[in-house]
């Protein structure tokens, strides 16, 4: 027997025939449920189906949670651009200074003004971290215009945005706790089946930075540099993911952490050649010897 999967109509029935027939996609060209019904018949006669993959029990129930976990990202992002569209009707243009309007600074800011605090000087002075040698900058920008009606509808978006905030991490904990079990690569590979392979690709490298299971070979310090942090995470550790995903699955072989100084090791001599010419560029004069090995 052959099914096609349309929509969710077919999971109640997989759920109770599972492993007695084959689950397929939408055959294409045909226009009525009869017409469907007789052209799937026919090609599952003659053995022209092959069946879709439908993920164990576990994995689906992975999926599920990786998929709720994205909508409530999608959902905090929304809640954000709101509470920053309505700063900018206040005539305070925060953004414009700190890159993240809901860090640490800028809650503590945002709670301020909701509490009525008005005076720009007073909301500078709560700047934390990098943003404390901006002050000055960010006193002007934190001149607005203020209504009560403001204050109410800010209190009630960081609210929300904070709820989602707290979802978020149960849902991060609880996959972190189903993941584990998994190889890289069945993880990589199956736990978001047709979903954007990026998006898969990013969610695992942010699970496996969260958890401090990521390569350690990998120079995330180079890609930082050039790209910052988050886009380092998002290319460096994905990138390697994938890598290593591809070599487990054409090998059958179970992931090996190689060590820190891997790469370091393998292009030992063009590290060298590297930063003896850096060091040369600014005058100097540099001589390379090895270092004698301890007794």
């Amino acid at each position: 027997m052959a099914m096609e999967a349309t929509g969710v109509h077919w999971r109640p029935i997989w759920a109770v025939l599972e492993g007695q027939f084959e689950q397929i996609q939408a055959e294409p060209g045909r226009r009525t449920d009869a017409k469907d019904c007789e052209w799937i018949a026919d090609l599952l006669q003659h053995g022209l189906l092959k069946g879709s993959f439908v993920p164990p029990t576990e994995l689906q129930d992975l999926r599920d949670l990786t998929r709720y976990q994205a909508e409530l990202r999608q959902s905090q992002n929304r809640v954000a651009n709101r509470i920053q569209k309505f700063l900018e009707q206040a005539n305070i243009k925060l953004r414009s200074v700190a890159s993240n309007t809901l860090g640490v600074s800028g809650r503590q800011m945002l709670e301020a003004i909701i509490a009525g605090q008005d005076d720009a000087e007073q909301l500078a002075k709560r700047a934390r971290g990098k943003l404390r040698p901006k002050i000055a900058e960010l006193e002007p920008v934190l001149e607005g215009r203020v209504r009560e009606h403001h204050r109410f509808l800010l209190a009630e978006y960081l609210d929300e945005w904070e709820k989602l905030g707290r979802q978020i991490t149960r849902r991060e904990a609880e996959i972190e706790k189903q993941i584990r079990p998994f190889e890289p690569a069945a993880a990589l590979w199956q736990t978001i089946p047709g979903v954007d392979r990026v998006t898969a690709c990013n969610l695992v490298a942010e699970i496996g930075v969260n958890m401090n299971q990521f390569p350690t070979a990998q120079h995330l310090a180079s890609w930082t540099a050039r790209r910052g942090a988050k886009r380092a995470v998002m290319a460096a550790v994905a990138h390697t993911m994938l890598v290593i995903g591809y070599h487990m699955l054409k090998t059958g072989h179970s992931y090996h952490e190689l060590g820190g100084h891997y790469l370091e090791q393998i292009n030992k001599d063009h590290l060298q050649r590297y930063f003896v010419k850096r060091l040369q560029k600014l005058g100097l004069k540099v001589t390379v010897a090895p270092v004698p090995e301890a007794a």
